[in-house]
């Protein structure tokens, strides 16, 4: 306080009216208050008010760095990328010493499709700041999208170290994973994901296609079904629970599943070209091949959709296409395992040098999951085999069976052979003559289904298409659908905790009616799809492995006809083999 004020508040005393003064906040101060308003409504989610802040603050500051670098984020959180390129561009530009705006930077290239220059961001940001957390995710899921699998797994498995209660970070080690085929790793990391942030739907998501990859598909389809729930709106979860509906057989949900997912991103290839293999396994060949074609409109070099074309030529007779087909893959995903099964399932066609010397080189990775592995070594053995080398040809039979049981031996799947003497001796006990007397009530008198049942590679499918060229006749294929019935519905209109044997031998008329009733729906909507169906006096369902339900089936449908392939066991387990 100067002489001047000293003197002003002495005459105010003796007067005996003492005022406060009111202190006038500077311009500096206003702006730094308004700066944390705006950071406090963007940490809160209310990025329309932190925009708003931002702007204000940049009229009376065009070079507040801090603003120009937030207001760039919250661009770029509401996907205007190119204002968030400008702003934390022009906020390096005045002070280029701040880790984080390197940082936020190669985010928003990375969004741009520019990785190479994301990349060179997120590093100089940890040149300033080696143990910064979030640099080494962003980086890390920068060299993802690059391919380059090991160094994001390092940067990954830092942030999560530094940062360890980062639910994104573990979620993207978990990407990392699956994507260099350790689904039970990554499945590992997800969870922890899921521990940090329980509602965080895309790792409930990534978490459902791990599981798929392990072979889990009931707690896959489960916890998709809670992601979709979650985020009723993003494609990519429909997406992945239609890949899980269509490894479970369960044609028509999985095709329902893949349709809600193109409604919500109709640009996106992948997805649409899972829809057209979807469609075409119901049998609607020419519209999966529009659909496949839509998606390569889109992205002509849609490695997914080329395969897909490939495959669906291949069934209707337009082979030379199809290689075409297949090799356009190739080019564009030179690694792309399953079409190289694809090309030597033609036949007429054998792999190139260049093909066989990629296989090679894709067999020296010590790290490729072993299901892939044995795929490679079943190709090399048909295309062998189709050169007339037996010994190379049985020699990667072996190998790739060796690769599968080991693969299957890490996932906990196993044969037991007394067990399976078990459930059949069970099954025996149980549906006897005397069961089924005192049971006729039971099921639906419809004689539309048709079940072919017996072991794989005993005739099956060629039965199934001698049966389904007749026209009053269709097939629709292996169905999960009574497998479904047995474990599932029976187990929730009766008894969760039974077994379903004990559910089997308790299910009464009603019961037994709305599970047929279900059932026969099923068959005529997916017969439905191929064509008109009230010419149709029989529908056929050649799930093989239902040899081991047939008393449930014939408590269900008395009237079913069931047809028994048999092949002598040599001949099938070679086969298989």
């Amino acid at each position: 306080m100067n002489r001047k004020q000293r003197r002003r508040q002495a005459k105010r005393a003796r007067k005996g009216k003492p005022k406060k003064e009111r202190a006038v906040p500077d311009v500096a101060t206003k702006l730094h208050q308004a700066l944390r308003d705006a950071v406090n409504h963007h940490q809160t989610g209310r990025l329309s008010e932190a925009a708003g802040l931002y702007e204000e603050i940049l009229k009376a500051d065009p070079d507040n760095s801090d603003a120009l670098h937030l207001s760039g984020v919250a661009a770029h959180q509401g996907a205007n990328h190119a204002l968030a390129l400008e702003r934390i561009g022009k906020a390096i530009a005045i002070d280029a010493g701040q880790a984080p705006f390197h940082d936020n930077l190669g985010i928003v290239l990375r969004h741009l499709g520019r990785p190479e220059e994301a990349e060179a961001s997120h590093r100089k940001a940890l040149r300033m700041m080696p143990d910064f957390a979030a640099a080494h995710h962003n980086l890390g899921t920068t060299l993802h999208v690059q391919g380059r699998f090991a160094e994001a797994e390092t940067h990954l498995r830092r942030a999560v170290f530094l940062a360890p209660d980062n639910a994104e970070a573990w979620n993207c080690l978990g990407n990392v994973m699956r994507a260099i085929g350790r689904p039970e790793e990554a499945a590992e990391d997800y969870r922890k994901s899921l521990a940090l942030k329980p509602d965080l739907a895309m790792a409930m998501s990534n978490l459902g296609a791990a599981l798929r990859e392990t072979g889990d598909l009931v707690a896959a389809e489960d916890i998709l079904r809670r992601a979709v729930s979650r985020d009723p709106g993003n494609a990519d979860i429909h997406n992945n629970l239609g890949n899980v509906l269509a490894a479970r057989n369960l044609a028509d949900d999985a095709l329902a599943t893949f349709r809600r997912a193109v409604e919500l991103a109709p640009g996106d290839p992948l997805i649409l070209a899972n829809r057209a293999a979807a469609e075409a396994g119901v049998g609607l060949a020419e519209m999966g091949e529009a659909t496949f074609r839509e998606a390569l409109v889109i992205d002509p070099d849609c490695p997914e959709a080329l395969n897909g074309l490939g495959v669906l030529m291949s069934q209707i007779g337009r082979r030379d296409e199809s290689l075409d087909y297949f090799r356009r893959a190739l080019a564009v995903r030179p690694g792309y395992v399953e079409v190289y099964h694809n090309i030597v399932g033609l036949r007429d066609f054998d792999f190139s040098a260049t093909e066989l010397q990629r296989i090679d080189s894709m067999l020296d990775d010590e790290s490729m999951p072993g299901d892939t592995r044995a795929k490679l070594y079943f190709s090399l053995g048909e295309h062998f085999s189709g050169l007339g080398d037996q010994d190379r040809a049985f020699e990667n039979y072996r190998l790739g069976n060796e690769a599968r049981r080991d693969h299957m031996a890490r996932m906990g799947a196993r044969f037991d052979a007394a067990e399976l003497t078990k459930a059949v001796s069970d099954r025996k006990a149980l549906f006897t003559a005397d069961f089924f007397s005192r049971r006729r009530d039971l099921g639906s008198a419809s004689e539309l289904p048709v079940f072919i049942v017996g072991m794989p590679r005993s005739g099956t499918t060629l039965i199934e298409q001698i049966a389904a060229s007749h026209p009053a006749v269709a097939g629709i294929g292996e169905l999960n659908d009574i497998q479904v019935l047995l474990f599932r519905e029976l187990a929730d209109m009766i008894g969760p905790d039974q077994t379903h044997m004990d559910n089997t031998a308790k299910m009464d008329a009603l019961t037994a009616g709305i599970l047929a009733d279900g059932y026969l729906a099923k068959m005529r909507s997916l017969a439905a799809m191929q064509g008109p169906t009230s010419a149709l006096k029989r529908i056929i369902d050649k799930m093989p492995f239902n040899y081991l339900h047939l008393g449930f089936i014939a408590l269900l449908f008395p009237h079913a006809r069931i047809i028994h392939c048999r092949r002598d066991e040599r001949d099938s387990g070679l086969s298989c083999y």
